[in-house]
C-alpha cells in the first residue's frame, strides 16, 4: 500500500504539461526549500524522522520556475503548505489530490490560484519577519525559561486572552520564556518549531496579560527567547498581523526585518465531481 493510501489522501491525477512528482530524498527536499528558506521555515521541522511518514512533498517545474506543495498530518488535521512559482503551484494543484479539508499556507502571489481549487474560510494575511545574530538588537530581559512544572502558569495566562493551549511536551521539547509577577506568569513568548539541524526556528504564542501591557514585557520576552534560540540556530523567524503595528515595532526594535507576506486559511477541496463541488460551495458560503 502506498503512503498516500495509508493515510487516506489522493495521488497525482492527469498527465498535463508539467513534470509533477513526489520528492522522497531529503537532499532534494532541502534543495527545493533553500531558495525560499525564510518563508519555508516551518517545513524544516517536518524533515525530522518522527514526521517524515506523515508528510508528502510534491514538486513541479514550470518554464518560469519550481514550485512545491507539502502536505502534513498532525493532531489538528491536515495542513498544506504551498511555495514557489505560481505556474508550478497551479500545475501541482491541478493534479495533486490532497485531503478534502486542510489548513492552507500560501504566498501572496498564489492568491489568484488557490481559490480555484479550494473554498476558503478564515483567510488571514501575515507578515513573515526574520532576525539573525548580525541584525539582532537585544534588550535587558527579565524573562526566564519556562519548564514543564510551569505548565499551569503558562496556560493560565493563555486562557486570559488567547486560544493557545500547551501540554507538557511543549515546555519539555520547545523553548518558552516568561516574565513573572510574584507567582504569576504575566508575559510569555514561545516557539512553533525549532529545527536545529537546519539552523532555523519560529517564534510563536507571544502574549502579555492585558493588565501588564505597554510595559515592555513582550519585548523582553521575545528578546530573551531570541537570544537563546540564536545560540542554536542561524535564523529566527515569526509571523505577525500587518495591522498589528505595535507588535511590528516591538520586533523591529529587536532587529527583525520583514521578509514575506503570506496567507493562511481553512480550505475545502473543490473536487472533480458535482457532489464535491457542491460541498465546497456550501463550505465557502458558510464563511460569509
Amino acid at each position: 500500500m502506498s503512503e498516500s493510501a495509508t493515510w487516506g489522501v489522493g495521488g497525482l491525477a492527469g498527465s498535463g504539461s508539467l513534470d509533477v512528482r513526489e520528492l522522497t530524498n531529503t537532499s532534494d527536499i532541502i534543495d527545493a526549500l533553500e531558495p525560499q528558506r525564510i518563508y519555508a521555515a516551518p517545513l524544516y521541522l517536518l524533515l525530522e524522522e518522527r514526521f517524515r511518514a506523515l508528510t508528502r512533498w510534491v514538486a513541479a517545474e514550470s518554464p518560469s520556475g519550481p514550485g512545491l506543495a507539502v502536505e502534513s498530518k498532525g493532531p489538528a488535521g491536515v495542513a498544506v503548505y504551498l511555495l514557489g512559482d505560481p505556474s508550478a503551484v497551479d500545475g501541482i494543484l491541478e493534479r495533486f489530490r490532497p485531503a478534502r479539508h486542510s489548513y492552507l499556507t500560501y504566498e501572496d502571489r498564489h492568491t489568484g490560484i488557490v481559490p480555484r481549487y479550494f473554498a476558503l474560510r478564515g483567510r488571514q494575511i501575515l507578515v513573515r519577519m526574520r532576525v539573525d545574530a548580525a541584525s539582532f538588537r537585544p534588550v535587558d530581559s527579565r524573562g526566564k525559561q519556562l519548564l514543564p512544572q510551569h505548565l499551569r502558569l503558562a496556560n493560565d495566562l493563555y486562557s486570559s486572552d488567547s486560544g493557545a493551549w500547551l501540554n507538557r511536551r511543549h515546555l519539555a521539547e520547545e523553548v518558552y520564556y516568561g516574565i513573572w509577577d510574584n507567582e504569576r506568569v504575566v508575559s510569555i513568548a514561545g516557539t512553533q518549531s525549532v529545527a536545529s539541524t537546519f539552523g532555523i526556528a519560529m517564534v510563536a504564542n507571544v502574549l502579555t496579560h492585558p493588565r501588564y501591557r505597554d510595559l515592555g514585557y513582550a519585548t523582553e520576552c521575545v528578546s530573551g527567547l531570541t537570544a537563546a534560540l540564536l545560540k542554536q540556530v542561524r535564523d529566527v523567524v515569526l509571523n505577525v498581523d500587518p495591522k498589528n503595528t505595535a507588535a511590528i515595532r516591538v520586533y523591529e526594535r529587536l532587529g527583525f526585518q520583514q521578509e514575506n507576506r503570506l496567507e493562511e486559511a481553512w480550505g475545502m477541496l473543490r473536487g472533480r465531481t458535482w457532489y464535491e463541488r457542491l460541498l465546497a460551495a456550501l463550505y465557502g458560503l458558510m464563511s460569509r
